[in-house]
């Protein structure tokens, strides 16, 4: 996860400028509004001062790197998925477009994420209904990625346990990305470099990992 977080956070910093420019908010408004993605974007730098030739070169670089990167994580989410499930793991017959379908994925996610934080923000305690919402766009997208995955064949009904897991895991990542990560991110900047931030950013993306385990874990239970 965290091999294919960089690359994705880069694509994003470099080919939209917006959020080349929000990176140099205050670590806790990026981390409210991107989550991890937000400080990992902080952490990789500012892209709003490339030329557009620099800016297409890197672009297409990041690009292959996140199409490799997914790829791989496609492959890891599989073996996983199946381990859990106790079935044989078939060959992936275009695991390019598998890539890039969990890539899209994983954008939408994002995208939506940042966009019920700004409805939340915009309507104040009634925007809990934006997190409930944000929530239930998880569940749909993670319980379609599940299957995909191997899982014995069952309908995608019994996947919808690990899903609800998945969702309620990622917003409370969410809280925990904004109140500890953050300064966890930014002391360890301090003490270490950029060293210390990969530290925090490597633990954050275990604790990921963990939570997709244990949703496909409890899709077999």
């Amino acid at each position: 996860i965290f091999a294919f977080m960089i690359p994705f956070v880069f694509v994003l910093v470099t080919g939209l400028p917006f959020l080349g420019d929000a990176t140099r908010a205050d670590p806790r408004e990026l981390a409210d509004t991107f989550g991890m993605s937000g400080l990992i974007a902080r952490a990789i730098g500012h892209a709003d001062d490339l030329s557009v030739w620099s800016r297409t070169w890197l672009l297409v670089v990041g690009a292959v790197a996140l199409l490799f990167a997914a790829r791989a994580l496609v492959r890891v989410l599989r073996i996983t998925h199946g381990l859990a499930w106790n079935v044989e793991v078939p060959k992936l017959r275009r695991p390019f477009g598998a890539a890039a379908l969990l890539i899209g994925a994983m954008a939408g996610i994002l995208g939506f994420g940042v966009l019920t934080q700004r409805v939340q923000d915009a309507l104040g305690i009634l925007g809990v209904f934006g997190a409930l919402v944000a929530g239930l766009v998880v569940v749909v997208i993670w319980t379609a990625v599940q299957y995909h995955l191997p899982h014995a064949g069952v309908p995608w009904t019994h996947l919808l346990p690990g899903s609800v897991l998945v969702a309620l895991g990622v917003q409370a990542l969410q809280l925990v990305t904004t109140y500890w990560f953050t300064r966890s991110i930014e002391n360890q900047s301090e003490t270490y470099g950029a060293l210390g931030a990969a530290l925090a950013i490597l633990v954050w993306a275990y604790v990921v990992g963990r939570i997709m385990v244990t949703g496909a874990l409890l899709n077999v239970a």
